[in-house]
């Protein structure tokens, strides 16, 4: 590939191969693996706001809040969410800069 052209696959300007272990992820499965842990969050969120911790109003704010804190701690921890687990996604470093799982 050169500068002036485009990528002949997804990934290619990052140096992943074009399918297999490692290759980009397609949309699809990234939405759907996003979707899920959209639910989980949903989910986390009316539990609790049904247990008093909350008032309904605030409702969408935790669920925004729980996807947030649910996707830094798992990605960080683990170097995927629960739905990308569940679809079997990961996050990886490429380039060279910190890898996101530090074991």
């Amino acid at each position: 590939m050169t500068q002036d052209s485009r990528p002949a696959y997804p990934g290619e300007r990052l140096g992943l191969p074009e399918s297999g272990p490692g290759s980009l992820a397609p949309m699809g499965r990234r939405l759907a693996a996003l979707m899920i842990d959209w639910l989980i969050a949903y989910g986390l969120a009316a539990l609790a706001q049904r247990l008093g911790l909350f008032s309904e109003r605030w409702l969408s704010t935790a669920v925004l809040v729980i996807w947030f804190a649910l996707g830094v701690l798992a990605v960080r921890l683990f170097s995927f969410t629960p739905g990308q687990l569940a679809l079997g996604l990961q996050v990886v470093s490429v380039g060279g800069r910190a890898p996101a799982d530090r074991r």
